[in-house]
């Protein structure tokens, strides 16, 4: 309650705030948001015996105006003197606390008795003292981590950790702050991150940010200061291990999460609210459905992984947390149908030939093949909880440990976060990268004088080099030509080259030979295994033609080439005569990064590859696969700053985050002309690498370059949405985009999409719409009307607004034409029922259900959806709250 102040009283009420400890001005913000004023009255007009100027009603924020009675510093008509009144200056506003509610409800009755200026003092605004470190410690929603504090009185849930109570003095060892043990249980003081130390320094800054989403800058590696190698022991379990190991106890890290991991913020995709001080390492059951609770995950769209994955075709948003950042095109492939998809191996690294079972037909993207698996007779591939039984269609995290591997970036092995409770974790796959040999090996062909026409014979195979240099020399100098002597593969050198074909002569041309001419055979430049077979010289004048075979050529390094005999020549053979020489001149490393490799593969072995929960679930038998490596570009993320264009805010900045493994990105362009600038290829310029802090103060370079670009909307746009492309292409011509949504509104307008909301029962997400709003849309079947969609806007100040709906058109086949849109507001609640088919507002625009509606300050008020309706499935899509002041009407 505000009162004028007369000038004689406010002289004296500046002098009385100049005499605290700290001075304040009137108008400064005090205790929760609140100043001086709302507290105290120094006009004396309507006296009742406060002291210090306490007023006699105080407007509270949560039980309206309420009569004060402050005479004494203790006892009776104190502070908060626990009486059944609750009329303290204190009481008459804490409804919402853990302790002292004015209902009499609370947590614990902590320190009954004392005054409560004892620890929240005047001068520190009232603030609790360690705030964020009691809430953490005893009431964060992610749980206490003092066991059964449900049935301890607060001497004991206090004693815990300090020596005494009421507390004061040491810690429960009996050593200060400093020097205390206290902190090392649970903040393991060795590993990463030294997590005792790092909970000492911020006893008073705190870890996280107020709103407790987000940890503070250079805290963000404070979730593996409990979960590295000397992980820590909270209620009796041990933290998982996702830091990683050090292997030769060097100080390095040679595998984890910061290393062969995403090594992005862990909050990124793991929700601080959600509990998992719980006593288990997780607590995901496919036949529970909690994936996102059992692994704390954050939603993207409006989801996490949809785990178990159902065995009913595909959606790209099966994996909304994966797909926000990996365009699903660049892992997928681009196309309409499922075929299309497979077939598309444009990006992914992962791919197989076809084979001579008939398992596949012809060639395809096997990310593609696996995830999109279009075979409805297909029992579950995968095991998502690993119980041993498989429950589910293959997913991301399927093939990926997300917190990385010791054998390469993300490729499953399960020393980091497997199965729950297993003390010698399965390895998952073998997985190994090639590096190439620094030496060269050759074979050397004599030729005969003269002119003939050349052939090789050529024996292909998987794991065959791509690009195998064959020297001519001649007599008027060496010419080079690349041969492939993989499976049915050509590449583009820009250099003269031949398509091997298996088991046959290939021609390489004609030449002249003087006396010293040869063919060389070379593992210079080469990426796999190189094969050595025999050499045909065609006399072009007379019939003196000549076969050398592997036997007769000469070798520079014997050592390196083996022999490989034919176990069965003769008809059907692919070697020349029964026998070749090979070179295997590249070295595994499975700790290569990708950037130093020139291949990759796939290997069967005692529990790896054709462990059951993986590949060995459907496949019996299967050959080892391998590829070389194809790095590309990828546009792992682009947003606008902000991302809602009005009237008043039209300069905007365009960001994206872009990953290329070999740094060499020729250009970021992104298509303005949706926004009505005629520049379909804007140039974004490079601002510098992706940065993430360390608690040192330094910094780890994340491989991310930013690009942004700086534009003024123009205010012929209308209010709807846009998507604006963006594409990165690498110096070879390869290319990945992804998309800014952008949103443009009137001022004071709130637009709340799908994957803002709270959704509860089983909705499916869709993204494929081609007038949904925002990158997707949530649809349910009808049923009784318990599951929802929520939409809770964070509003302002108290007004009127008008409610606006988006949902995509569709007939009346699929939708139905009284779909409940609860308004939930200031002065009650109502019930809109809405036709949601073609022959209804339509789809693909803002469609207004009514209002004026009262929504005071904050998120009290809210749209609900529910799935009570008369046909098919019902729509949840995009939200706006619309300022009665700024349109006429809304029918």
């Amino acid at each position: 309650m505000y009162k004028k102040t007369p000038f004689f009283l406010g002289i004296l009420f500046v002098i009385f705030i100049i005499s605290l400890p700290h001075a304040y001005a009137a108008g400064d913000p005090f205790h929760n948001g609140a100043n001086c004023v709302d507290c105290h009255d120094v006009t004396g007009t309507n006296y009742c015996g406060n002291t210090a100027f306490i007023a006699c009603d105080l407007n509270t924020p949560n039980s309206g105006v309420r009569p004060v009675r402050f005479f004494n510093d203790t006892g009776p008509n104190s502070l908060a003197d626990g009486d059944t009144n609750y009329d303290g200056p204190c009481e008459v506003c804490h409804t919402n606390t853990k302790h002292h509610r004015n209902d009499g409800a609370g947590l614990s009755p902590h320190f009954e008795g004392q005054v409560c200026t004892t620890c929240h003092l005047h001068s520190k605004r009232f603030e609790a003292p360690f705030k964020q470190l009691h809430k953490t410690h005893l009431y964060d929603p992610k749980g206490s981590v003092i066991e059964d504090i449900e049935n301890k009185t607060e001497q004991q849930i206090c004693m815990e950790c300090h020596e005494r109570f009421p507390v004061g003095g040491n810690f429960a060892d009996g050593l200060p702050i400093a020097t205390t043990t206290a902190c090392d249980t649970c903040h393991s003081p060795e590993g990463l991150v030294n997590g005792s130390a790092m909970a000492k320094a911020n006893t008073f800054a705190g870890i996280y940010e107020a709103d407790g989403l987000a940890l503070k800058p250079g805290n963000e590696k404070w979730c593996v200061s409990c979960h590295d190698e000397d992980n820590a022991v909270i209620k009796a379990t041990p933290a998982p291990n996702i830091a990683g190991k050090d292997l030769d106890s060097d100080g390095v890290y040679d595998y984890g999460y910061y290393v062969t991991g995403h090594k992005i913020d862990c909050l990124e995709c793991h929700d601080p609210l959600k509990n998992h001080i719980d006593g288990e390492h997780r607590t995901y059951d496919s036949s529970l459905g909690n994936h996102q609770e059992g692994y704390r995950l954050r939603s993207k769209n409006g989801r996490a992984l949809i785990m178990p994955r159902p065995l009913k075709g595909y959606t790209l948003n099966d994996a909304p947390l994966c797909t926000a950042c990996h365009p699903s095109d660049e892992v997928l492939g681009a196309g309409a149908t499922n075929n299309e998809r497979k077939a598309d191996m444009s990006h992914t690294n992962f791919i197989s030939r076809g084979t001579s079972q008939g398992v596949y037909s012809g060639e395809y993207g096997l990310h593609a093949r696996h995830y999109v698996m279009d075979f409805p007779s297909y029992l579950p591939e995968a095991d998502s909880d690993y119980d041993g039984a498989r429950d589910s269609n293959i997913n991301c995290t399927t093939c990926h440990n997300v917190h990385g591997a010791r054998n390469s970036r993300m490729i499953r092995s399960g020393e980091l976060m497997n199965h729950p409770h297993v003390s010698n974790p399965d390895p998952g796959f073998d997985f190994i990268y090639y590096t190439k040999s620094p030496d060269t090996f050759t074979a050397e062909y004599p030729a005969p004088q003269g002119t003939y026409k050349v052939y090789a014979w050529i024996t292909e195979a998987y794991n065959r080099a791509i690009k195998v240099p064959y020297i001519i020399n001649t007599s008027a100098g060496p010419v080079t030509l690349y041969l492939n002597q993989k499976v049915n593969e050509m590449i583009s050198l820009n250099k003269p080259a031949v398509l091997a074909n298996d088991g046959r002569w290939n021609m390489l041309g004609t030449y002249t030979f003087g006396q010293t001419g040869s063919i060389v055979i070379s593992t210079q430049d080469a990426s796999g295994v190189v094969v050595a077979d025999a050499v045909f010289f065609e006399d072009t004048v007379g019939q003196n033609d000549l076969v050398v075979e592997h036997a007769e050529a000469v070798l520079d390094a014997p050592q390196a080439w083996k022999t490989f005999t034919d176990p069965q020549p003769g008809y059907g053979s692919t070697v020349y005569n029964g026998s070749l020489r090979y070179v295997y001149e590249v070295l595994v490393d499975p700790y290569a990064d990708i950037q130093d490799t020139i291949g990759l593969q796939f290997q069967r072995g005692v529990g790896g590859f054709m462990n059951p929960e993986y590949c060995g679930g459907c496949h019996s038998q299967i050959s080892n696969y391998g590829r070389v490596v194809k790095t590309y570009p990828m546009v792992l993320g682009a947003y606008a700053v902000p991302n809602i264009v009005t009237p008043s805010t039209r300069r905007i900045e365009l960001i994206a985050r872009v990953m290329h493994h070999n740094n060499s990105i020729q250009s970021v362009t992104i298509d303005l002309s949706p926004i009505g600038i005629n520049d379909s290829s804007a140039a974004m310029a490079y601002s510098g690498q992706e940065q993430l802090a360390t608690l040192d103060g330094g910094s780890t370079v994340q491989g991310r370059d930013l690009y942004n670009l700086f534009v003024t909307v123009p205010n012929t746009i209308s209010d709807n949405l846009y998507r604006l492309e963006v594409t990165a292409i690498d110096t070879d011509g390869v290319s990945s985009k992804n998309h800014i949504l952008l949103y443009a509104a009137q001022d004071g307008e709130i637009v709340i999409d799908d994957s803002e909301s709270e959704f509860i029962g089983n909705w499916y997400l869709y993204d494929t719409s081609v007038d949904q709003f925002g990158p997707g849309l949530h649809y349910k079947d009808i049923s009784d009307g318990s599951a929802k969609a929520v939409y809770r806007p964070n509003i302002p100040e108290n007004g009127e607004y008008y409610v606006f709906a988006w949902w995509s058109e569709a007939s009346a086949q699929w939708r139905p034409t009284n779909a409940p849109f609860v308004v939930n507001h200031a002065r009650g609640s109502e019930t809109l029922l809405v036709d949601q088919t073609t022959n209804g507002p339509g789809g693909g625009k803002w469609n207004c259900l009514g209002g004026p509606y009262q929504f005071n300050k904050g998120t009290d008020g809210y749209i609900e959806i529910n799935d009570n309706a008369n046909h098919k499935w019902i729509v949840a899509d995009a939200m706006k709250f619309v300022p009665a002041g700024s349109v006429a009407s809304c029918q």
